[in-house]
């Protein structure tokens, strides 16, 4: 049995790897060292780069990342999705002979952590900041990307789009070179539970 959150956090796994990892030349300092599901718990900085990519659906500090059915209240705060959907459809059935389970739309929430520990690479500041900057805009750029669409668990739920829709990032660290940048990106994916 298959769950919908598991799909996604895998496909997301594959699509970041590709992203962070595979299609950046080895000698570039916005090289991820690592993308994985769940918490980053290890030393940074025997990592490429000293860059990590953690992935979880959920978040057990922010409670606006709770999956919830589509409505006013589970949109994100100030963002709707520029189209109209129906949250349920009351009384359709995705099987026939089958009566009173009607579609209800979802949206799955989760976040992404990033960590950029440029301590061994001894960038400047304006340098480590800039690559981080680019680290991340290469993260949130490939989950708006990740291919979800008809994504199916065993449940019946189907996956239809998948959005980054915040983010939060700082630096830490220090002089003279070991400048720290991490944060987070919050995903959301719209899915149609069917049965």
């Amino acid at each position: 049995m298959t769950m919908i959150v598991d799909l996604l956090l895998h496909r997301l796994k594959t699509q970041l790897t590709a992203a962070m990892i595979d299609n950046v030349d080895p000698s570039d300092v916005t090289r991820a060292g690592i993308v994985k599901i769940g918490r980053f718990q290890d030393s940074p900085l025997p990592l490429d780069n000293g860059t990590f990519i953690s992935i979880s659906g959920g978040d057990q500090q922010d409670p606006e990342l709770a999956d919830g059915i589509l409505d006013v209240r589970a949109a994100s705060p100030g963002w709707q999705p520029g189209f109209w959907m129906a949250s349920r459809e009351v009384g359709g059935s995705a099987d026939p002979g089958e009566e009173g389970h009607g579609n209800a739309m979802w949206w799955r929430r989760g976040r992404i952590q990033i960590g950029c520990f440029y301590i061994n690479e001894q960038l400047e500041e304006e340098v480590a900041a800039t690559a981080a900057y680019e680290t991340l805009g290469r993260l949130t750029y490939a989950i708006d990307h990740c291919p979800v669409h008809g994504l199916k668990d065993s449940y019946g739920e189907l996956a239809v789009k998948m959005f980054a829709f915040a983010s939060n990032f700082f630096e830490s660290g220090g002089p003279p070179k070991q400048y720290i940048w991490r944060g987070s990106v919050k995903w959301q994916c719209l899915t149609e539970r069917s049965r």
